[in-house]
């Protein structure tokens, strides 16, 4: 079974924080390894794992609107090789997704061996956004009990079939999210971005919040531990993940396969005699 283990990063298990309650802001002393320096061992990292195909790596990013999810997903890939790894991200599901259960969805775009997929939102979807908007028909406890259940089920099965999981929620506090929600209807180039949605959701933080503590606590296991991740500072936000995912990588690449060692030199010979 694969266990990616936790890094300082990882939810407490057994704490009763709330989300409300952890830092959105590393201390003024912080100062990991700079975004290049990492990106640059993530290209041999991530090319060693590829090489070898001895596992697969699902990566998980959810976080409020405006969290950076986005950015994350660019500094990891900027330190890969694009024939290795595909980002994928999940809206509002479509009338097909919804005529299957709610797993369905996400399973065709999980990586095959050697291969790292980034997924802007997820299957967790289903126990953040869709609650809540079926708060003014609320189903039972018993109802987001039980998948939560089906997702420990789910990663506990891709952990005994090869694919670790690296779950990040980026922790954006209420006055950073205020002002980027402000940038997307400021900036030109950031109205694309900007949904009434975001705005509902800005009103309705705390519940949003709630929701989101209570699934990362139900869904934090060692087959597929949650990292709480400050996202106020964008640049030492994607610094945190991007090692984390070094970390991750590092610890799933087997060696570079050597091959048969005379069928090579079989082949040195006749290039040297020709």
């Amino acid at each position: 079974m694969l266990k990616l283990g936790h890094s300082s990063w990882a939810l407490q298990s057994g704490s009763d924080r709330s989300l409300e309650k952890y830092a959105s802001g590393f201390p003024d002393d912080f100062s990991p390894l700079k975004l290049p320096d990492v990106q640059g061992a993530l290209v041999a990292a991530q090319r060693r794992f590829w090489a070898s195909r001895k596992a697969a790596l699902l990566i998980i990013f959810q976080g409020l609107d405006t969290s950076g999810k986005d950015g994350c997903i660019r500094a990891v890939c900027a330190g890969m090789d694009p024939m290795g790894f595909q980002a994928v991200g999940f809206g509002v599901p479509s009338s097909l997704e919804r005529a299957h259960d709610f797993l369905w969805r996400v399973q065709p775009h999980l990586p095959s061996v050697g291969k790292v997929t980034l997924m802007n939102r997820s299957y967790y979807e289903a126990v953040l956004a869709e609650r809540c908007l079926t708060d003014d028909k609320p189903e039972p406890d018993s109802h987001w009990m039980a998948r939560y259940d089906s997702i420990r089920q789910f990663e506990k099965h891709l952990a005994l079939n090869g694919t670790a999981t690296l779950k990040f929620w980026l922790h954006i506090g209420r006055k950073k999210q205020r002002e980027r929600l402000k940038q997307r209807l400021t900036d030109p180039e950031r109205h694309w971005k900007f949904a009434p949605s975001d705005i509902h959701s800005w009103h309705e933080r705390a519940r949003h919040l709630g929701y989101a503590d209570e699934a990362l606590r139900q869904t934090h296991t060692d087959d597929a531990p949650w990292h709480i991740v400050p996202a106020d500072d964008k640049g030492l936000c994607r610094r945190v993940v991007c090692l984390r995912v070094l970390e991750a990588l590092q610890k799933l690449a087997g060696p570079y396969p050597s091959g048969d060692q005379a069928i090579r030199q079989q082949y040195l010979n006749e290039l040297e005699n020709k």
